[in-house]
């Protein structure tokens, strides 16, 4: 179930044409400070006949994006509303993947001293790192596992997430996994905003990144993060709230009914800078 509720007025107050931030012709709707939300059209629809893709984008500058744990709030999961609440976040997605318990990462995943998996997952290409040792460094670094080097920039960082790469450097990357799901994912444009997707309509893992490059919004980086029943993508604030979750996943969950919100251990959260 996608829910959105918006208030009429403010809707017709903050719907603009976003020239300014990106090459394509796409409506956006201004949700708060320096975020921005849109619905639009994959090049090809997928096998359910529908075509629309979620992306909201953001600022980094007034904003900080992280991972959160559940395991500081005495709980093993959380649904997005919940962790929005507890942590003052305005954009909730997921973190990374997780196995049939709901609990175990099936990837790296290391959150300053607590390291939930140590090992690589040989078919995810992709890390994001946050919290650099150095704050000149990047504030978030989105590296290639199969990278000689990114060993190295991993002692860099106090945070890191491993996913499966979809773009990196502005090319589409090869994807190993077969899989065909509703999907979330989290990346960067050229110019630095952070860039939320989400998808229920289910779509080949291999063909979503070459797909979104044809959206023609300058994506640099871009990594999946939730897939089938467990994607999510959830924005709160006072005057707006956002729900998306996702179904659809090949020899998981082979339906599009799912109305039940995830109920997440770690999640990918936007909050406001403090002064």
């Amino acid at each position: 179930m996608n829910k959105i509720i918006l208030p009429i007025l403010f809707v017709l107050l903050t719907v603009i044409s976003l020239s300014g931030l990106d090459k394509g012709e796409y409506i956006w709707l201004k949700l708060d400070n320096a975020i921005y939300y849109s619905d639009m059209e994959m090049p090809e629809e997928s096998f359910v006949n529908d075509s629309k893709v979620t992306v909201i984008k953001i600022d980094p500058l007034p904003y900080q994006l992280k991972p959160v744990m559940a395991d500081k709030t005495g709980s093993k999961r959380l649904e997005a509303s919940r962790w929005a609440s507890l942590f003052n976040l305005v954009v909730v997605s997921n973190a990374c993947f997780f196995k049939e318990d709901g609990t175990s990462p099936e990837g790296y995943l290391q959150i300053r001293k607590n390291v939930r998996k140590r090992f690589l997952n040989p078919d995810m290409s992709m890390m994001i790192l946050f919290e650099p040792w150095d704050e000149n460094d990047k504030q978030y670094n989105f590296v290639l596992t199969t990278d000689p080097e990114y060993k190295e920039t991993l002692k860099d960082y106090k945070i890191a997430v491993q996913g499966i790469g979809l773009i990196h450097e502005g090319t589409a990357l090869p994807v190993p996994v077969e899989n065909t799901a509703s999907f979330s994912a989290v990346g960067l444009d050229g110019e630095g905003n952070i860039l939320f997707f989400f998808s229920r309509s289910p779509y080949d893992f291999e063909k979503i990144g070459s797909m979104l490059l044809c959206l023609s919004l300058d994506i640099q980086e871009l990594m999946l993060t939730g897939k089938g029943s467990e994607a999510t993508l959830y924005f709160e604030n006072d005057a707006s709230t956002i729900r998306k979750i996702g179904s659809y996943e090949l020899g998981t969950y082979i339906s599009d009914d799912n109305n039940k919100n995830p109920r997440l251990p770690v999640i990918m959260g936007i909050r406001r800078k403090t002064l």
